[in-house]
């Protein structure tokens, strides 16, 4: 078995080859015959045997997912169950995971059961999809037909959720949630969130039966009904048409246009915020040597304006959370200066800082961390109330009915006496909005927002910061590895790397014309739910990232690109050159002010 979280399954204190050898030791293999097979292994999974002494955290996420993979391969299973193998990797990692998975499976024949919540990669990898709610197989079948024509709504539903690059169909977002598993629902688990559910899926449970059309399904359309019960809706009678033609169950938010809207933002006035040549490091022990500085950013411009959503993507190490702590200023730039509203916040004391931190909030990655479990979702909201000193019971009161309004976690006075526990990823994910919207910030920072919810609840958080940003004319920043996503809830995109900003521009112009070698490999990466994926290999970035202790000289990426002009990339770090529209690139291969090769 692979696990989802390699860093929490490997034993920090055990080097690597020490972990692997555990495998054979009830076959009383010597060191040596332990050390060859490992390092056998390693290759396999495409390490080199040096990885053998090194620790679990002197590895990036891919190489530890690769040492999973190993130890699962170690004792020659017959199947591998992997269990959200990739949700912690950027998505140029996961697809190197891929393509490594699709060559263990046709090179040794082994076969896998593979858990995802993401169809666009089960499509990479899988023959069969089994999709299941609430403990039931809603629909099986071979990936070709659950893929291209779903029968069941709630499949129907999950890929509609699914934000496409290369489609101008916007995802829509399944509203509700699953049912209490301890208190289970008469009738089909799925009618409350249904569209199309009539008279028996209340009264009546569905089998999973075969189809026509080929999958099964547990939907009481593809069934005889039950004695007495008339046929008062069929899947052709929505109005919600999915891309196969099929009905959708899913609620799109009705007020919203079918285009998203770019934010009116006016780039020729002053910015809200303004980095200049912002270069932050971190202070690592190297033995006898003293202190060595891991430059996580480097000479960073970026300006950020009013009411416009700004998306930042990157591989992981790329410094996207490090901007953030940055903007956020949860620490001092070693150089540059950080300007907020016109006023520099650079250096400014913890006491002088107190009106910005009532103008500047964050909403951070994992709900289920960030919460404190003790704390009722009142309490949790007004908390940044009491700390900026609001001592009216009533004005709290009425700030956090109206941010638990605003997040839609409605009737309040039930939601507010909830504990976290109680609550679905989607609404913590909710409450830690509303807890950063509560002092009616000017700039909100998302890190990653929706990374640890499922893909049917990604949708709807992500309109839902959309909407609060177009309502409150806020200035939005989301951290985020996920293109697709970007590209219809982002005015601008930001692509990091390795500290250094590569690309910016139009999230149109990014993701339909992306200019910078490392942007375009980004965006081949990215998966979509096509059935024809599982018989090619995912196009892939070679290699990871620098080490940030020892960043390459010229441009980092130089190294890893397939366009790198010798004598060139690796000497000097490219002017940026802009290209109409505010799309701005730093390459080589772009003439700039400073010159550059075309």
């Amino acid at each position: 078995m692979v696990l989802q979280n390699a860093m929490h399954a490997l034993n920090p204190v055990l080097r690597i080859g020490e972990q692997l050898a555990e495998c054979w030791r009830l076959d009383a293999l010597g060191r040596r015959e332990s050390r060859n097979r490992a390092s056998e292994l390693l290759e396999q999974v495409g390490l080199g045997p040096e990885i053998r002494l090194r620790y679990p955290h002197e590895l990036s996420g891919g190489m530890r997912q690769r040492v999973m993979i190993a130890m699962a391969l170690a004792l020659k299973p017959d199947l591998l169950i992997l269990d959200e193998p990739t949700s912690a990797l950027d998505v140029s990692i996961q697809a190197q995971i891929m393509n490594l998975l699709k060559n263990l499976c046709s090179e040794y024949g082994v076969s896998m059961l593979f858990i995802t919540h993401d169809l666009a990669l089960a499509s990479d990898l899988c023959d069969r999809l089994a999709v299941l709610y609430a403990g039931q197989v809603r629909e099986i079948g071979p990936a070709e037909k659950v893929l291209t024509a779903p029968n069941d709504p709630y499949t129907q539903a999950l890929l509609n959720s699914i934000p496409r690059l290369r489609s101008n169909t916007r995802p829509t977002f399944l509203s509700g949630t699953p049912p209490d598993p301890s208190d289970p629902l008469l009738g089909c688990r799925f009618q409350p969130r249904c569209s199309v559910a009539f008279e028996p899926c209340q009264t009546h449970e569905p089998a999973l039966v075969e189809t026509k059309a080929g999958p099964s399904a547990r939907c009481w359309q593809y069934q005889p009904l039950p004695d007495g019960v008339k046929q008062e809706a069929n899947l052709s009678d929505s109005g919600n048409e999915s891309e196969s033609g099929k009905s959708s169950s899913v609620h799109p938010n009705s007020s919203r246009s079918e285009t998203l809207p770019v934010a009116d933002v006016h780039h020729n006035e002053d910015p809200l915020v303004e980095m200049k040549g912002v270069s932050f490091y971190y202070w690592v022990r190297r033995g006898f040597l003293g202190n060595a500085p891991v430059k996580a950013l480097e000479l960073v411009d970026l300006n950020l304006y009013r009411g416009e959503s700004v998306a930042v993507v990157g591989e992981s190490g790329s410094g996207k959370s490090t901007l953030a702590r940055a903007l956020l200023r949860l620490g001092t730039p070693v150089q540059g200066r950080i300007k907020f509203d016109n006023q520099d916040v650079t250096v400014k004391t913890e006491a002088d800082l107190r009106y910005f931190r009532q103008r500047v909030q964050a909403v951070f990655q994992d709900p289920y961390a960030s919460l404190s479990p003790y704390q009722q979702v009142y309490n949790l909201v007004e908390e940044p109330l009491v700390v900026q000193g609001v001592k009216s019971v009533k004005e709290r009161q009425r700030r956090v009915k109206t941010a638990l309004e605003k997040v839609k976690l409605e009737p309040t006075s039930e939601f507010a006496k909830l504990y976290p526990h109680v609550l679905s990823g989607g609404q913590r994910q909710r409450v830690s909005i509303a807890r950063g919207m509560v002092l009616e910030p000017q700039l909100l920072v998302a890190d990653e927002p929706v990374s640890m919810i499922d893909a049917s609840s990604r949708a709807e958080i992500l309109y839902l910061l959309r909407e609060l940003q177009e309502d409150s004319d806020l200035t939005l920043l989301t951290i985020t590895h996920d293109l697709a996503s970007a590209r219809y809830f982002a005015d601008r995109i930001v692509v990091l790397y390795l500290g250094r900003v590569v690309e910016i521009g139009p999230a149109s112009r990014v993701i339909d014309s992306p200019m910078h070698p490392y942007t375009r490999g980004l965006l081949a990466a990215v998966p979509e739910p096509d059935p024809a994926n599982r018989h090619k290999m995912r196009s892939v970035i070679d290699g990871e990232p620098a080490n940030a202790l020892t960043v390459p000289s010229g441009c980092p990426f130089h190294v890893r690109c397939p366009e790198a002009i010798p004598g060139i990339c690796d000497v000097t770090f490219p002017t940026k050159s802009n290209h109409g529209e505010g799309h701005d690139v730093a390459c080589h291969l772009y003439p700039g002010e400073g010159g550059g090769k075309n």
